[in-house]
């Protein structure tokens, strides 16, 4: 499958496309125009990290202008860091419904399914032989706890097969700044955690997330990873190892075009 990487600002919306075959668009948000001294400045439609709501919301309703649907159709779950996921089967969606969701699977065509992320890291799943699309929230927590894992089973329930699932990881935190404490170290594979190059073990999130969709039966040629860290890249990202947890977010989606 090939992909594409290329940084383009449609109207207002600044977009990392990671993939597009013409029937499935998949990209990342970034913060485009921004200032220093604002953590809230730039592209950012997450709803529940203390943004002002005028902001957020005008985001989403670029974004779906962009994508030529209405802002009801861009999913956006309130995140908990949890191994839950939801299948949107219509829309609107009962905010409810993804309260506390981690990973959202769709076959619907024309909807957004996405996760916001400021260091996470972000994985986009596609079977387009099936028409099922999946957005993760995989930060270390979800990575331990079994959002991939459940993901995938969720999309092979909704009729995809895992051998024909690729999967696109957007920008996160990279390994050169994931610095954590041993009692998070020790709940990852050891090849994902790297000891001698750093005074406290760094984890390597895309390996690890790697290795487990490969578990799941995903091919390992099928998965892309941009390769940009979020943390070395605040200027263009937000980071929340960078600029707190009181920031803005990336959004990271998958559709099925009309």
């Amino acid at each position: 499958m090939s992909m594409a990487a290329d940084s383009v600002a449609v109207a207002s919306v600044p977009l990392l496309s990671l993939y597009d075959s013409g029937e499935v668009y998949a990209a990342t948000t970034f913060r485009g125009l921004s200032r220093a001294d604002d953590a809230y400045s730039g592209f950012s439609l997450c709803h529940y990290v203390g943004d002002e709501t005028s902001h957020w919301q005008q985001c989403r309703d670029e974004l779906a202008s962009c994508l030529g649907i209405s802002v009801d159709m861009v999913v956006v779950p309130r995140q908990t860091h949890s191994a839950r996921v939801a299948v949107v089967d219509s829309v609107p969606v009962d905010s409810r419904d993804i309260d506390g969701v981690d990973a959202v699977v769709t076959t619907l065509r024309g909807v957004a399914v996405g996760v916001n992320t400021a260091d996470c890291l972000p994985l986009l799943l596609c079977d387009e032989k099936a028409g099922v699309v999946c957005a993760v929230h995989a930060g270390w927590r979800g990575a331990v706890g079994g959002v991939v894992e459940n993901a995938v089973d969720c999309m092979v329930r909704a009729g995809a097969s895992a051998g024909e699932i690729h999967g696109f990881i957007a920008p996160h935190i990279g390994v050169c700044c994931f610095e954590v404490g041993d009692e998070v170290a020790c709940r990852f594979h050891p090849e994902d955690v790297v000891h001698l190059a750093y005074k406290k073990p760094h984890v390597n999130l895309s390996a690890a997330v790697v290795r487990i969709l490969v578990s799941k039966g995903v091919p390992k040629e099928n998965i892309t990873d941009i390769g940009e860290c979020t943390r070395c890249r605040s200027d263009r990202y937000f980071s929340a190892r960078s600029m707190g947890v009181a920031s803005g977010r990336n959004f990271s989606f998958i559709i099925k075009k009309l």
